[in-house]
């Protein structure tokens, strides 16, 4: 049986591909407000991540469903954790960039890091 977190890195790597996606396709830096909304990995239907008001958000893989709770830590910065069976795992999103529908960056979740780009 898979460790609790390797169960949820392995739920997280589409949600990360998108959000990366999502941070690097714009041109300019997020505002709370532009962050809002559900975000969809590029080619990749029925995966997603959405980022609710009351800084919690949900992803989607297709097969599961996590939440958790985000808070902006800086200008183009927003970092994500999930509790789940006792573990938090901290997702960190960087260079967010947001132009139009298109958000790309780099995402960085269990020592990994990876470039995304989605779409709403």
């Amino acid at each position: 049986m898979k460790h609790p977190r390797n169960r949820i890195l392995s739920a997280l790597h589409p949600a990360i591909l998108i959000l990366a996606a999502i941070f690097l396709a714009g041109c300019s830096k997020p505002t709370e407000e532009a962050i809002i909304g559900k975000w969809e990995e590029e080619g990749k239907a029925g995966e997603f991540i959405e980022f609710f008001h009351d800084k919690t958000f949900l992803i989607s893989t297709g097969k599961e469903q996590l939440s958790g709770k985000w808070t902006k830590v800086g200008e183009d910065r927003i970092k994500a954790d999930i509790t789940t069976l006792g573990t938090t795992v901290t997702m960190l999103f960087e260079e967010i960039r947001i132009s139009g529908n298109q958000m790309t960056g780099t995402l960085y979740v269990g020592g990994e890091r990876s470039r995304f780009a989605m779409k709403r």
